[in-house]
C-alpha cells in the first residue's frame, strides 16, 4: 500500500500542469519575433549575452517630412514608431548599422529604410525610435521585415494589411518628438521631448487619451530636450502594458502625437 501511495504522489507531481491564472487576469500574448501587428509586443535578444528586449511597433503614418528627411516629388515617407524596453539584467544596444529593414508595398515593390533607430537601453529602461521609408505616393505598405545583422532569417515581420494610415503635416517650423518616457505602475508618466524644429517651441498642454494630463508651460529651444511630468487624469483606464495616445500641444496650436505603454 505504501509503495502504491508513493507512486500516485510521484505521478501527480510530474503531470501537474501550469498554475491557472486568477479569474479576470488578462494574459498578454508576447512572442519571440515572427509575424506581429501594430501594438503587439514581441521579444528579441541582443548582444553577446543575448539580453532580452521587449519591442512594440506603436504606430505608422505617412508624411512628406520627418526630422531631417523630406520625400522626393511623387513619393511619401512611411514613418514607423517603435518602443523598446530592456527586460534583461545588462545594458545593451538594440538594432545596429548592419541590420536590414525593408517594406513591401501593394505593387510588389520593396524599399529599404532611409533611417533606422539605434537605441541603447539599460535594464527596465524604455526608449522610442523611428524607422523611415520613402515609397511611391500611390502605393500602400503591406508588410515590414526586420533582419538582424549577419542573420539569414527574418527576425520579425510587421503585417500592415488593412491598417488605417494617417497622413500628417507639420505646421510652421515646430517639430517635437517624444524621445523616451517612463511610466511605472502606480506612478506618473514622465516624457522626454526633443525639439527637432528650427524654432523654439512652448508646450502648452499634454493630453493622455484626450484627457488633460499637464498644463504647465515648457519652453524648448531647437535641439534641446525637456522633461514633462504628467498626472494620471481622473477617468483614465490603466492596466499593465496598456497602450495610450499622448498628444502634445504647443502655444501656436501645433499638435504632436505618440503612443506610450503603461507599466
Amino acid at each position: 500500500m505504501a509503495v502504491l501511495l508513493i507512486g500516485i504522489v510521484m505521478i501527480a507531481f510530474f503531470t501537474a500542469g501550469p498554475p491557472t491564472p486568477p479569474v479576470g487576469t488578462t494574459l498578454l500574448q508576447v512572442q519571440e519575433g515572427g509575424t506581429v501587428s501594430i501594438g503587439q509586443p514581441f521579444i528579441l535578444e541582443y548582444g553577446t549575452d543575448d539580453v532580452p528586449v521587449r519591442i512594440v511597433f506603436d504606430s505608422a503614418w505617412f508624411t512628406t517630412t520627418h526630422e531631417i528627411y523630406e520625400a522626393d516629388s511623387g513619393y511619401k515617407l512611411l514613418v514607423l514608431q517603435l518602443t523598446v524596453q530592456n527586460i534583461g539584467s545588462k545594458e545593451v544596444d538594440t538594432f545596429g548599422f548592419g541590420d536590414k529593414w525593408e517594406v513591401q508595398v501593394d505593387k510588389g515593390y520593396v524599399y529599404e529604410a532611409k533611417s533606422q533607430p539605434y537605441l541603447d537601453v539599460r535594464p527596465e529602461e524604455k526608449k522610442t525610435g523611428y524607422v523611415i521609408f520613402e515609397i511611391l505616393e500611390q502605393t500602400s505598405p503591406v508588410q515590414v521585415s526586420y533582419r538582424q545583422f549577419l542573420s539569414t532569417s527574418v527576425a520579425a515581420t510587421l503585417n500592415l494589411t488593412g491598417y488605417s494610415f494617417v497622413t500628417t503635416t507639420i505646421a510652421a517650423k515646430e517639430y517635437l518628438l517624444v524621445e523616451s518616457y517612463d511610466w511605472p505602475e502606480g506612478g506618473a508618466l514622465v516624457l522626454r521631448i526633443r525639439n527637432y524644429g528650427s524654432v523654439s517651441a512652448t508646450i502648452d498642454k499634454v493630453y493622455i487619451d484626450g484627457l488633460l494630463a499637464s498644463d504647465e508651460d515648457a519652453l524648448i529651444k531647437p535641439g534641446s530636450v525637456v522633461e514633462i511630468v504628467c498626472s494620471n487624469p481622473s477617468g483614465l483606464s490603466l492596466e499593465r502594458l496598456s497602450m495610450h495616445n499622448v498628444k502634445v500641444v504647443t502655444m501656436v496650436g501645433n499638435t504632436f502625437e505618440s503612443t506610450v505603454h503603461y507599466g
